[in-house]
């Protein structure tokens, strides 16, 4: 029996039409918002035809939130990072950022033109939640890409 970098087994990957690997999304960028089309074109490139369009169009926002929020609290010549992976019947979003800022979850005023982003995060997002790095703070957020769990013990069937 043949197994997938997720462990689960070739035949069961064939059978629900599971994507067989899928390679992280991961890259750096400096704060600057032109660059957000090219990760958006890059996200449904990479995962276009892993994920339901829904699902797709629902990280793309996450992610762009998540960077812009980033490139707002960055120094012009410092570096975010992006990762982006697909695991099971989870994707995981991590923006790394320099600012120290702690970001906060809060009720956006309605006449302002900012601060809504970590309220789509929160609304799109099974989770979201943010921890110190070096240097910095990693956001995060853990969505469902739209397929079914599979079970440890299902992963593990014997092929026939």
């Amino acid at each position: 029996m043949t197994t997938t970098a997720f462990g689960w087994s070739s035949e069961l990957v064939e059978q629900r039409g599971l994507p067989a690997e899928a390679a992280p999304l991961q890259c750096e960028l400096a704060p600057d918002i032109s660059a957000l089309r090219l990760v958006r074109q890059r996200l449904r490139g990479e995962f276009g035809h892993l994920l339901p369009a829904g699902v797709l169009d629902d990280l793309e926002l996450v992610v762009i939130e998540l960077l812009a929020n980033a490139f707002d609290a960055s120094e012009p010549t410092h570096l975010t990072s992006l990762s982006v992976r697909l695991s099971g019947s989870d994707v995981l979003v991590e923006v790394t950022d320099q600012s120290i800022g702690t970001p906060a979850l809060r009720r956006p005023d309605e006449l302002a033109e900012a601060g809504r982003a970590l309220v789509l995060v929160a609304a799109l997002s099974r989770d979201w939640g943010w921890r110190p790095s070096r240097p910095g703070k990693t956001v995060w957020a853990l969505l469902s890409n739209g397929r079914a769990p599979i079970a440890p013990e299902a992963a593990a069937l014997p092929s026939t």
